[in-house]
């Protein structure tokens, strides 16, 4: 699954983190400009959107590259997964 926080990353679920979302801390040089980071707005996870989330990094997620989507974002919506056919929606 990819999500897209200005760069998009590869992301997995992970139902057990309580965090909202966790990103590697290499990546701050890809999200960085000359000021700053402030609040800009939205993660995407396809079409859905979350406004504002918490972005955490950590060193532990570099060598993966991906991006980590922890239960409190999980936790409001309705999540079916088809094995099948490789895909996950969200209601």
């Amino acid at each position: 699954m990819e999500i897209t926080v200005g760069v998009t990353f590869d992301a997995y679920i992970d139902s057990g983190a309580p965090g909202e979302l966790t990103l590697p801390e290499s990546s701050i040089e890809k999200l960085s400009c000359l000021e700053e980071p402030v609040v800009d707005g939205q993660a995407k996870i396809g079409t859905l959107a979350f406004d504002n989330p918490e972005v955490h990094f950590i060193p532990m997620l570099n060598s993966t590259g991906y991006a980590n989507i922890g239960s409190s974002n999980l936790r409001e919506h309705v999540i079916t997964f088809d094995h099948k056919n490789g895909l996950i929606a969200f209601r």
